[in-house]
């Protein structure tokens, strides 16, 4: 109830361009980061293929695909942030 009072008042006072307020910044901060994790991770997942000896990411232990999200992750809010 209170959400849907907030979104008729800003929609109200500022217009359907209201919701977007902010956009820009968020595609600033999004675009680099996932950039980073995906690259990072992609990197990772093939490091630790080659390390165990496995053909595909398929076959990589969940340890290692968790780990590999983990330090992606890190590595993305580190240079984005």
């Amino acid at each position: 109830a209170a959400l849907l009072r907030e979104l008729r008042s800003l929609v109200g006072s500022e217009g359907l361009s209201g919701l977007y307020r902010g956009i820009g910044s968020l595609v600033c901060r999004d675009v680099p980061y996932n950039t980073l994790f995906y690259g990072s991770y992609e990197s990772l997942c093939t490091l630790f293929m080659r390390l165990t000896g496995v053909q595909r990411k398929e076959e990589l232990a969940t340890g290692w695909v968790f780990l590999s999200g983990g330090l992606g992750g890190c590595i993305g809010w580190a240079l984005v942030l």
